[in-house]
């Protein structure tokens, strides 16, 4: 079942569809007088990728922790999302060790792997390398740069045109290179580039 929590109409049919996915389970419970009992469900996935905000659209609530950084959900808890559904909350999981470089840095820019973990603006560069081939005019639009200016530059070049473009200047009138890679993957994370593709890339 594909299900979104901008979706209202998704939202009201999980639990329809969770009592119908468990409708042979629920009549041996009532065979067995067994009327009280809920359904389990566990939510798992890899961190920041909004866990915990489909059970607060569940349950109507803000009962789980939600930030737009990884590592937020410490421990498990359990959560009432209808008269006999409760879900399970989970810390997101990673795998022990990533294939290549390219599905770490995918999961880092999606904000997946903690920013310690990995140097901000090393990322911030890869980032940049990755997506302005293909979205080279999105990212001159929404960081209001000028595209004949911008366009036969590297990404170092491109960060710096966008932290001079936002205001983004140390004392000495040199980009805070730092601050505009914090800036670029907040931007990236919060979807204000839009719709860009990390995988076809």
């Amino acid at each position: 079942m594909l299900f979104s929590i901008k979706n209202s109409g998704d939202v009201a049919n999980f639990k329809k569809k969770v009592n119908e996915v468990m409708k042979e389970k629920l009549e041996r419970w009532k065979s067995k007088g067994i009327l009280n009992q809920s359904i389990r469900i566990m939510i798992v996935g890899i961190p920041n990728v909004g866990k915990s905000s489909i059970i607060n659209r569940l349950a109507k609530n803000s009962k789980a922790k939600v930030e737009n950084r990884p590592g937020v959900t410490k421990r498990i808890s359990w959560f009432s999302v209808g008269n006999n559904i409760e879900i399970l909350d989970t810390p997101g999981v990673l795998w022990p060790k990533f294939k290549n470089d390219e599905m770490a840095y995918n999961l880092a820019f999606t904000g997946a792997i903690k920013d310690q973990i990995l140097d901000t603006e090393n990322l911030a560069f890869e980032f940049i390398k990755r997506v302005k081939t293909n979205y080279f005019s999105i990212l001159c639009e929404k960081f209001g740069l000028d595209e004949n200016l911008s366009k036969n530059c590297d990404a170092i070049e491109f960060i710096n045109y966008i932290g001079k473009r936002r205001g983004m200047i140390k004392s000495g009138g040199e980009v805070d290179f730092l601050r505009t890679s914090n800036m670029i993957l907040e931007w990236y994370r919060n979807g204000k580039l839009g719709k860009l593709t990390l995988e076809s890339l």
